[in-house]
């Protein structure tokens, strides 16, 4: 359960990484998530 959520994070926050490279480099939280 918790493996396909971290997947499922990744994915969502890889569009909006995409699309607010901006507000996602202010967000470290953020390109954490990416990273994990």
């Amino acid at each position: 359960s918790t493996e396909k959520r971290g997947i499922h994070q990744v994915m969502i926050h890889h569009v909006e990484y995409d699309k607010n490279l901006e507000a996602a480099r202010n967000c470290p939280m953020r390109i954490i998530n990416i990273i994990e």
